[in-house]
């Protein structure tokens, strides 16, 4: 099965990083060049207690709202989204976060199982008690699955096996209801039930 996984989130969120760090991708220290369209990352892992192999594309979203006139595109066809955040700029960030919640999970009508925001440390402040800081969000997505993940571009591994098990939980959720609506495509909306 194919998911399509939205990252969403403010320029300079760390973005870019995770996804590039989750696909396994080689990453080159250097100063920050910010998504100008679109960067796709495919990849393929196991999710659910089965360990169903599922084929992953993120789809990582440039951030500001200029590009807001893509947005509605980019959407087609989403599976979860991602919501990233700098956890040392919440109150700015986290406005912006509900932009593209309303842009991408509320059209395709995704249930809180299939959306997720997490805090990228993407400078090394982990290491100074970054995850103690994360204490989540306080507004209207406060109600989402969060976590916190520190991804050091030099050594990315340690973070990118942490930003896999948070994955691993969106994932599941939007596999079980991906599945959900092909079971319920194939009897159709009105067929019986055992």
């Amino acid at each position: 099965m194919d998911l399509k996984i939205a990252v969403l989130g403010p320029c300079k969120s760390g973005k870019t990083l995770m996804c590039m760090a989750l696909a396994n991708q080689t990453i080159v220290p250097c100063d920050y060049e910010p998504t100008v369209a679109l960067r796709i990352q495919e990849l393929t892992v196991n999710v659910g207690p089965e360990g169903e192999l599922v084929r992953v594309a993120l789809w990582d979203v440039p951030g500001g709202t200029q590009n807001k006139h893509r947005w509605q595109a980019l959407a087609q066809g989403v599976d979860g989204v991602l919501l990233v955040i700098d956890p040392q700029q919440v109150d700015v960030g986290e406005r912006e976060l509900e932009a593209f919640y309303l842009a991408f999970a509320q059209p395709a009508a995704l249930t809180t199982r299939q959306c997720m925001v997490l805090a990228v440390d993407a400078g090394g402040a982990a290491a100074v008690g970054g995850n103690a800081a994360w204490s989540g969000l306080r507004g209207k997505l406060g109600r989402l699955q969060s976590g916190f993940v520190s991804i050091n571009a030099a050594t990315p591994e340690s973070g990118a096996q942490e930003a896999r098990r948070h994955l691993d939980k969106l994932l599941a959720g939007c596999l079980a209801r991906k599945k959900d609506q092909a079971e319920r495509a194939m009897l159709g909306e009105g067929g019986a039930r055992c």
